[in-house]
C-alpha cells in the first residue's frame, strides 16, 4: 500500500487506478452519506424497539440477537429508498452509473473475524469495497488493513473454495502464520467512508468492549474494467466461479452479459446465483 487518500477531489477513473494498486481513501462525512446513514439508524431504532441498538449484543441473547440483526438486514435491502440513497452516496462520489454496478448493501453488526482478501471468496480484481460506520465505532476496534501483505502471497485454501456451492460453510482461510503488525487500523466515525480494494488482506479488530457496531458494507465494479479485466493484481487466489452475477447497473438494475461473466468462471456456471434483481428494489 502506497497511501490513504483523505477526502480526494480525484475521478473515479484515477480514484480506481489508485485503489488497484494498494491505495486507501477516506472520506468525511458529506450529504448522502449523512443521509444514507440516518436512513439505516431509523430502520435500525424501528426493528430493536426499545433497545437500545448499541447494547442490543450484551442485552439480548444469541439467537434474539441473530434475528434482530437478519430482520434489520432485510428491511433496508427491501426499501426502496436504501437504492437511491445509494445512487446518491456514488454520483456524490463521482460514479458514472451507467458504467458502475453494485452488490446489495448489507446493513449489519461488525463482528471480528480472521484476516481474509475478498478475492478468496471469487471477487472480481475491479470489485471495490465501499464501508460507513452507522454510528461511530469506539476505542480501537476497528478495519484492520495488513497492506505488508498487499503484494506478498498468503497461503491460503481458496483452491477448495466454489462460490456456486451453496453447501460449501467452509470459508477460505490463511493456511500459514501470518504477522499481522504492524497494520493500518482505521476507527471510523458515523457516516465516514472507506474504500478499499476487494484484494486488501483485512480483519475485524476484536471488540473490547460492549458496544454493537453497526456498519454499511457494499461493493461496487466498473464494467470498463471487467471488460478489459483491469483491476488489482491477483497474488494468491484461486477459486472456482466469480461474484459477477451479484451486481447491477446503479442507473437501471440491469445485469452484466453473461459471456462476460463467463471470462470470469473459472469452472462450470451450475444456474444458482444469491442476487436476483427483486432482492434490491430499482430507485425511480
Amino acid at each position: 500500500m502506497n497511501s490513504i487518500f483523505f477526502d480526494s477531489e480525484l475521478s473515479d477513473r484515477k480514484r480506481l487506478d489508485l485503489l488497484y494498486v494498494g491505495n486507501l481513501f477516506v472520506f468525511a462525512p458529506r450529504p448522502a452519506t449523512l443521509a444514507l446513514r440516518d436512513h439505516a439508524r431509523s430502520i435500525i431504532l424501528e426493528v430493536c424497539g426499545g433497545i437500545d441498538p448499541l447494547r442490543l449484543q450484551e442485552e439480548t441473547d444469541t439467537p434474539t440477537f441473530e434475528a434482530v440483526i437478519g430482520t434489520i438486514t432485510r428491511a433496508f435491502t427491501r426499501n426502496p429508498r436504501s437504492r437511491v440513497l445509494i445512487r446518491n452516496l456514488l454520483a456524490e462520489a463521482r460514479c458514472d452509473p451507467e458504467r458502475t454496478y453494485l452488490d446489495v448493501p448489507r446493513l449489519h453488526v461488525a463482528q471480528a473475524r480472521h484476516p481474509r482478501r475478498d478475492t478468496w471468496h471469487a471477487a472480481p480484481p475491479s470489485q471495490i469495497n465501499w464501508r460507513t460506520a452507522i454510528y461511530d465505532f469506539v476505542g480501537d476496534n476497528g478495519i484492520a488493513i495488513h497492506a505488508n501483505y498487499w503484494t506478498q502471497a498468503v497461503a491460503n485454501d481458496s483452491e477448495h473454495f466454489d462460490y456456486y456451492d451453496r453447501h460449501m460453510l467452509r470459508k477460505p482461510m490463511a493456511q500459514e502464520p501470518l504477522k499481522l503488525n504492524p497494520h493500518v487500523r482505521l476507527l471510523p466515525e458515523s457516516a465516514e467512508l472507506i474504500l478499499s480494494s476487494g484484494a486488501h488482506l483485512t480483519s475485524m479488530i476484536p471488540d473490547a468492549g460492549e458496544q454493537t457496531r453497526w456498519s454499511l458494507d457494499f461493493s461496487t465494479i466498473n464494467i470498463d474494467d471487467v471488460i478489459a479485466h483491469r483491476g488489482a493484481r491477483n497474488t494468491d487466489a484461486r477459486p472456482t466461479g466469480t461474484s459477477l452475477r451479484e451486481f447491477a447497473q446503479a442507473r437501471d438494475g440491469r445485469r452484466l452479459p453473461e459471456e462476460l461473466v463467463r471470462e470470469y468462471d473459472g469452472g462450470p456456471f451450475n444456474g444458482r446465483v444469491v442476487f436476483t434483481p427483486s432482492a434490491m428494489p430499482t430507485a425511480n
